[in-house]
């Protein structure tokens, strides 16, 4: 008993010297006059004004591998170009144009992205604008309207001058008809090439494999997926209803030379087991596909919102219209009464 009093004491003593210590350490440092000395952050933040005109579109900024600035710009109009302004100096930039870029964009096309990625690479995401057609809007089980898919594009632009497309499987036109559509509004590129997209209706991040454009599963979840899609197939079934038939019999057969005599413990013992490593794992593989239930659902609710705005919109201009016909025929008609 002694013990465990001095072992406790000792332990409320480390806590308290940690807590002590640690409300020091936030305390401000003062001088040897007894004076303050202020904190100081750890970035100052600099106001630049953009070398480029009034014409051109912002994409976006980042440090290039020689940690310069680097800004990409757009100009409007039916062949659009794309320059980069590398900051040599405080007011010295050097302007490139970039015609890896404007290969992939035209008057349709709208840059969703333009940025350096952990891999030293460049990443070009754009979506080009179409006007789809009833046919190709897409409505859930209720009837309610949805996202249409757009088609959209991700280029990686090597350091070498390659140009090469990957297509991530959110991207897919077919992949966006199931899932309700595709807004991308964040994009990111780790050191190993994988890429992470945000779409807009979640804040959920998702990595895509940068080789395969699949979506990157750890081992339990691709685990969970796989168990939990063959233990709610009629393989599974049947498979089991046989192994457990077949348990029987050959104990029933065997008699006293059964492993598992009648009331079959040892089969109970394992069906137990089986049931207790099972639910968890159909569980996690529940949870997931809830996940994704929840980001089709805000992405409906976002997209609703957005078309009734526009119905609203539609309609105030169409009463504005109507009454401007209606003011029309009324001067139409009082000059036909002077008239007469």
């Amino acid at each position: 008993m002694k013990l465990k009093k001095i072992l406790a004491l000792v332990l409320c003593g480390a806590i308290t010297v940690g807590l002590l210590g640690g409300c020091s350490g936030s305390e401000d440092k003062k001088e040897e006059d007894g004076s303050k000395k202020e904190a100081k952050g750890g970035y100052v933040e600099k106001e630049i004004e953009g070398p480029w005109g009034e014409e051109e579109i912002y994409l976006g900024s980042f440090l290039n591998e020689e940690k310069k600035l680097e800004v990409y710009t757009q100009t409007g109009g039916e062949e659009p170009q794309v320059y980069s302004y590398t900051q040599q100096a405080e007011d010295d930039w050097e302007k490139t144009e970039e015609v890896w870029v404007e290969e992939r964009i035209d008057v349709d096309t709208y840059v969703n992205y333009l940025l350096r990625g952990a891999d030293d690479n460049l990443y070009l995401m754009t979506t080009d604008v179409v006007d789809t057609g009833e046919s190709d809007q897409i409505t859930s089980a209720d009837g309610e309207f949805v996202l249409p898919p757009q088609p959209t594009y991700l280029y990686r632009h090597t350091p070498e001058g390659e140009t090469q497309e990957v297509m991530l499987e959110c991207m897919d036109l077919e992949y966006q008809k199931q899932n309700g559509g595709f807004l991308p509004y964040y994009l990111g590129v780790v050191e190993n090439g994988d890429v992470a997209v945000v779409g807009a209706a979640t804040t959920n991040i998702v990595l895509y494999d940068g080789a395969t454009g699949k979506e990157k599963y750890t081992l339990g979840q691709r685990a969970a997926d796989t168990i939990a899609k063959f233990a709610g197939s009629w393989a599974f079934i049947f498979s089991f209803t046989g192994v457990l038939i077949l348990w029987m019999i050959v104990n029933t057969v065997l008699a006293s030379k059964a492993f598992d005599p009648y009331p079959f413990i040892l089969l109970n013992l394992v069906l137990s087991c089986v049931a207790a490593i099972q639910a968890p794992l159909i569980m996690m593989s529940q949870n997931r596909q809830e996940e994704k239930d929840r980001r089709r659902a805000e992405n409906d609710y976002k997209v609703n919102l957005k078309t009734e705005i526009m119905i609203e919109d539609l309609y105030d201009k169409v009463n504005a219209i109507l009454e401007k016909q209606s003011a029309l025929e009324k001067e139409l008609q009082a000059k036909d009464k002077k008239h007469l």
